[in-house]
């Protein structure tokens, strides 16, 4: 057997399995499987849950760090119940709307500046291209088809 030192049994009484991807408890120094990894799941002797410290906790709706006692869930909830009643301020960051499509009719803002080189107006993705949008600067421009990714001219009759 060539892997023999591969992996590590779980220490759990009565489970044995060998895992190779063991958990190392943090208090009891003792190796787990998947299954046995928590500190409830094993019964580990050596973890205080008062001895824990307290959790950060978000409100979900203006993202405020809250505070709580090592709380379980049911305490966070209350928490954050409670800092909801108590008037959470909801603000909205105002979003100022950069880079706006000028082609009529779309209201596309994009995140960084897309303009045409040829009317050096600004444009979405979508419309970026001066057969997308029209382009007045060149009415030479050829028409195309597209066939997938590719666009083929279409030659004049």
């Amino acid at each position: 057997m060539e892997f023999h030192n591969l992996g590590k049994h779980c220490e759990f009484n009565g489970c044995k399995q060998l895992d190779f991807l063991p958990f190392n408890c943090t208090k009891c120094k003792h190796t787990f499987c998947m299954e046995h990894r928590t500190f409830s799941e094993h019964k580990c002797e050596k973890y205080d849950p008062q001895s824990e410290s307290p959790k950060v906790i978000s409100c979900p709706l203006c993202q405020k760090p809250l505070c709580s006692d090592k709380g379980t869930g049911e305490q966070i909830n209350s928490i954050v119940e409670k800092h909801i009643s108590d008037g959470c301020n909801i603000e909205q960051p105002n979003r100022v709307l950069t880079n706006r499509c000028t082609k009529k009719g779309c209201k596309k803002s994009e995140l960084i500046q897309i303009k045409c080189k040829d009317c050096s107006q600004q444009f979405c993705i979508s419309h970026r291209n001066p057969l997308d949008h029209q382009c007045k600067a060149k009415p030479n421009i050829e028409p195309f088809i597209s066939h997938g990714p590719f666009r083929v001219p279409i030659k004049a009759k």
